[in-house]
């Protein structure tokens, strides 16, 4: 799994973070992408957010 930190702009002069995590298993055209978003009171630090993601990168194959 690799994982990068992205910033993303949403105004003018305005980002907001974020991690793309792609699996080993990556395929262009073939491969589902999942978007997890974590609530008002949470970051993306958030460990439920972040064993979701992992688990997901570890077992492409679940994502239907």
């Amino acid at each position: 799994m690799k994982t990068c930190k992205v910033w993303i702009p949403v105004g003018q002069d305005e980002k907001v973070s974020g991690f793309v995590s792609i699996p080993d298993t990556y395929q262009p055209s073939k491969t589902v992408g999942v978007i997890l978003a974590h609530g008002a009171a949470n970051d993306m630090n958030n460990p439920l957010i972040v064993a979701a993601a992992r688990g997901l990168c570890r077992n492409p194959g679940l994502v239907v």
